[in-house]
């Protein structure tokens, strides 16, 4: 199949269907329990010892899915599963008092990995830009995998309305980053205590914009553009500074650019959307597979960095 959605994962939705025309569209943000049913995470994952062909015991586990009975991964002898409905209580109380709405959670490769996005209610929506003409909300993500590739990531996202974009958090503020806690017995205990980081949440907003907000001010030449796309992913210096035969990265990043520029101007904060929208939109071979790099792998850190090196070079 050609994206990660596979037969046997699902999602739900508010409002619109997120991927492929696929999953639950509800019109309200959904309880604890009708997300379970609405995603289709109604299912448990549980270990298994490991023996080599001779019968010995390997210092290892299986993780199997119980419904499926597929095998998702192999995993350390500590290893402790975080079950889909343990996450998504982590919310519950969040949600018992309003703080934040269930918008969208669901699973990838046939349950290998698993998402919750909830929207932080008290936080308004915020305006970016010299004329205010473009919004961010802000978004507690909970991320999980159960083949053992990434731990449990919980933590403040903010998003681009205009194009759905998960942006990165400003840095200054160590709470912005994505808190990772390892699968071992401590594991819900861990989370219990990451339900008190909500609170900071708000003061990460502020200086998550306050980065937004200084990059939309400064102006940016198309020669600095070429340049961060290049450091940002990695790309070879031009001989020649022409559109033609350009890598693909740094052509649809300027096409991007072009289009945002026209609209919110040409500034540093179009050329940041313009890297992140490459990465969410048009790298890799499927948009779930782009969600899975920026969510669980390598683009999750790279969308920190871009964000960081464009407030250091709009700086210079």
């Amino acid at each position: 199949m050609a994206h990660e959605i596979e037969q046997n994962d699902s999602m739900f939705s508010v409002g619109q269907r997120a991927w492929h025309g696929l999953g639950t569209v509800l019109d309200k943000a959904p309880t604890i329990s009708e997300a379970l049913t609405s995603a289709k995470l109604n299912w448990e994952v549980k270990t298994e010892a490991l023996f080599t062909a001779s019968g010995e015991r390997v210092d290892a586990q299986a993780t199997r899915r119980v419904d499926t009975q597929e095998v998702l991964g192999v995993v350390g002898p500590n290893y402790h599963v975080v079950q889909n409905i343990e996450a998504l209580n982590v919310f519950q109380p969040l949600v018992d008092t309003g703080l934040v709405t269930l918008e969208t959670a669901g699973s990838l490769r046939n349950g290998r990995r698993v998402w919750i996005l909830a929207k932080i209610t008290e936080i308004q929506e915020s305006r970016v830009g010299s004329n205010g003409n473009d919004s961010v909300i802000p978004y507690w993500l909970l991320s999980n995998s159960h083949d053992g590739k990434t731990a449990v990531r919980m933590g403040f996202t903010p998003t681009r309305v205009v194009c759905a974009n998960t942006l990165a958090a400003a840095q200054r503020s160590s709470e912005s980053k994505l808190i990772r806690v390892t699968h071992t017995s401590k594991v819900m205990q861990n989370l219990e205590t990451l339900r008190d980081a909500m609170n900071l949440a708000k003061r990460d907003f502020e200086v998550t914009l306050e980065q937004y907000r200084y990059l939309a001010s400064r102006d940016i030449a198309t020669a600095d553009l070429e340049n961060y796309v290049r450091v940002v992913f990695d790309l070879p210096k031009p001989e020649e500074r022409q559109r033609a035969g350009l890598p693909k990265a740094l052509e649809k990043c300027i096409e991007s650019f072009d289009k945002d520029a026209h609209t919110y101007g040409a500034t540093w904060w179009s050329a940041y959307n313009a890297v992140q929208g490459f990465m969410q939109h048009e790298q890799g071979r499927s948009q779930d597979a782009r969600l899975d790099q920026l969510w669980f792998g390598p683009n999750q850190s790279r969308n920190v960095n871009a964000l960081e090196l464009a407030v250091a070079m709009a700086a210079t």
